[in-house]
């Protein structure tokens, strides 16, 4: 009997090729959104620095241009962190998006796993009653090729 071979074979291996490149995606959005909450946090952090330092002039009465300036600087501070928080939203999107992808990627492959499998129960079945038949039939010759004794 021939050996088992399945059908869908070249497309079990580009469904792998497919999968390794959604992980790596994956992987690469895990990175960019690592990215954005550290940029994130920096700018929360100086603008914080820039407040603190904002209240301390403040309080001691420093020059208006100087305290104008630090506002300034805050402000653009603030709208940088802002932007970095649109960032780790989009980025969150983004690694949502590609985890969806790679969890039905994952499905197609089971299914895939599955119909191999059951094919490969059925080729291992009808092996084993065709070896069964030719058991059976050499048997037979064996039987009816020995002289028959009798006493």
């Amino acid at each position: 009997m021939q050996r088992f071979s399945f059908r869908l074979e070249k497309l079990e291996s580009v469904r792998g090729m497919e999968l390794d490149a959604m992980r790596q995606a994956m992987a690469e959005a895990e990175q960019r959104l690592r990215q954005a909450e550290e940029e994130l946090l920096m700018s929360r952090n100086t603008l914080e620095l820039a407040y603190d330092e904002l209240m301390k002039l403040r309080l001691c009465n420093a020059d208006p241009v100087v305290l104008l300036s630090l506002e300034t600087y805050a402000c653009k501070r603030h709208e940088h962190a802002e932007g970095c928080l649109r960032r780790v939203d989009e980025q969150g999107q983004a690694l949502l998006q590609a985890r969806d992808r790679l969890t039905g990627k994952h499905k197609e492959k089971r299914v895939l796993e599955k119909y191999r499998a059951r094919q490969f129960t059925e080729y291992s079945r009808l092996a084993g009653r065709q070896d069964q038949r030719e058991l059976d039939e050499a048997a037979k010759n064996a039987h009816s090729s020995q002289p028959s004794q009798t006493t």
